[in-house]
């Protein structure tokens, strides 16, 4: 797997204001305007105009399921001058996206301002959406991979996977979910837990995992903790 760089789209010098702009589309942000290319992407931005005073946000969108409801899976806010790039999603993790996603930049504080910026991909890479559910009720914990409460143990399938979990604008106050990425260390060997997190209350953005390198025997579930069954939108993509 070759993690080789290509730029998608770029802008320079753009002034950007408090109408939300799409680097893509060159245009005000639409929600009934997506791409569907499948790639994964990072925003590289220029903070060089921006002053202490200045706040702008940098989203990504992207749809969990095909058809589904386009909501921001990823944002950041930029505040404060500083020599470096802005990165978003900072960690690293490109986000894998291909059922309907924009890349967007809003001045939500201070003066309009001229700004670069650029959306990357890795290249050399195929990325597929592996599962995707929709509209499901959780509550008894729910193997994404298996499609049931019945865990699977996937052995032959490795890739490099992230999944995105939405609860369709339904969970409230009270409400708690435990998303959780389980591997074998050896084909064989008991499969434990990798990654987990836990989601609270009502949700802003979708849920997005960290890269997984998924071999040996793995599922990404997700279970009710405590309140009420809620309806999800779950989707797990791979690199490969």
């Amino acid at each position: 797997m070759s993690l080789k760089r290509s730029l998608l789209y770029s802008i320079s010098a753009v002034s950007i204001t408090n109408t939300e702009y799409s680097i893509p589309l060159a245009a005000s942000y639409s929600s009934g305007t997506n791409k569907t290319d499948a790639a994964a992407i990072q925003l590289i931005l220029d903070p060089a105009n921006i002053t202490d005073a200045d706040e702008f946000t940098g989203r990504i969108y992207e749809k969990t399921v095909s058809g589904g409801t386009q909501k921001c899976i990823h944002q950041r806010r930029f505040r404060l001058t500083q020599a470096g790039l802005w990165l978003l999603p900072a960690t690293g993790d490109e986000l894998m996206v291909k059922n309907g996603w924009d890349v967007t930049l809003q001045r939500t504080a201070g003066s309009d301002r001229a700004l670069t910026a650029r959306v990357e991909a890795c290249t050399g890479v195929n990325i597929t959406e592996l599962y995707g559910r929709s509209n499901i009720t959780l509550g008894t914990e729910y193997g994404i991979v298996a499609g049931s409460t019945s865990l699977a143990t996937k052995t032959d399938q490795p890739a490099m996977v992230q999944a995105i979990i939405y609860d369709r604008g339904n969970m409230v106050k009270g409400d708690e979910f435990e998303i959780r990425v389980a591997e074998a260390a050896a084909v064989g060997a008991t499969k434990r837990t990798l990654w987990t997190t836990r989601i609270f209350g009502a949700q802003i953005c979708p849920t997005v995992t960290d890269w997984i390198p998924a071999r040996n025997g793995w599922e990404i579930s997700v279970k009710k903790v405590s309140a009420s069954d809620r309806a999800f939108d779950l989707s797990v993509r791979g690199m490969s």
